[in-house]
Formats: structure tokens, C-alpha cells, sequence
């Protein structure tokens, strides 16, 4: 997904994991996009009876406005896939730093059984994907490898 500021790339390679890697500063019309697109991805999961892990790459996000910040929220509130979601895990970049990240987190964690883990890089950030996926006994997808694993170019 793509915009004059922003791009999403959406990497499903390794379902149940999805990767989400930011790239810029997203606006409001991309963050409505990216919701319907993770909507039509949970609607596919749960009719599948199966729950998602999510990795959200947010390294080389900027903070976003306000208001595209309150339309994230929003979104969170009421996001079909937290129902589906055991993990979501932060790879932090500069839309942390104002505790926005966590306060979402926070939101979705209480309405929701997703589990909100905040890391430094992506090969972390998978690591404790496949670890919540071994707890829950869940076979890891073939081939998602922390080393190994290459990040989209956007």
C-alpha cells in the first residue's frame, strides 16, 4: 500500500505471521486502507480457525499527525483482527517515542487476548513470534528464519 509519504508493505509469505513494514509518514487515506486490508485478512483467517501473528515493522515510520493518530485509534477500537491476534509485535521507530504505540497496544490488549511485545529489530521481533507460537503449540511457519529474513524494499 502507498501514498505521496508512506508506503505499507504487507508480507504474508509465513502465515499465521504477517509482516508489516512502514516506510515514511502515514497518512489518514493509507491507515483507512491498511484497516480494510488487515479486515479482509482476519475475515480470511477466522474462516480458517486460524489466529494470526502480527509484526508490525515501524523502524522507518515517522510519527503521524495528530489526526491520522486518532483515526489509528479508531481503527484499534474496533479492529476485527485483534479477535484473532495472539501477538503483535513492535519493532520500534519514531512513532514510540510519544507512547502512542503503547497506548493502542494497550487498547487492543484490553479489549482483546493480543499480546503486545515492543522490540529494537525485526530479527527480535520474530523471534518472539515463533516463541509465542511454540507456547501456544503452534507449528512456526516453514522458512520464517530470524537470520535469514529480509525486510521489503519499499
Amino acid at each position: 500500500l502507498r501514498d505521496q509519504a508512506c508506503g505499507i508493505a504487507l508480507d504474508t509469505t509465513h502465515l499465521p505471521v504477517v509482516i508489516s513494514t512502514w516506510q515514511g509518514q502515514p497518512s489518514q487515506s493509507l491507515v483507512d486502507r491498511y484497516y480494510r486490508w488487515f479486515d479482509a485478512a482476519a475475515a480470511a483467517a477466522l474462516a480458517a480457525e486460524q489466529e494470526l501473528v502480527h509484526i508490525a515493522d515501524l523502524s522507518g515510520a515517522r510519527q503521524p499527525t495528530a489526526e491520522v493518530r486518532k483515526r489509528i485509534y479508531e481503527h484499534a477500537r474496533d479492529d476485527l483482527a485483534a479477535e484473532l491476534t495472539m501477538l503483535t509485535v513492535v519493532v520500534r521507530g519514531d512513532m514510540d517515542p510519544c507512547g502512542f504505540v503503547r497506548s493502542v497496544g494497550r487498547l487492543t490488549s484490553a479489549r482483546h487476548a493480543t499480546q503486545l511485545v515492543l522490540v529494537e529489530s525485526v530479527s527480535a521481533a520474530i523471534i518472539a513470534a515463533l516463541a509465542r507460537m511454540w507456547d501456544a503449540r503452534i507449528p512456526p511457519p516453514l522458512g520464517l528464519d530470524p537470520v535469514y529474513y529480509q525486510t521489503p524494499q519499499l
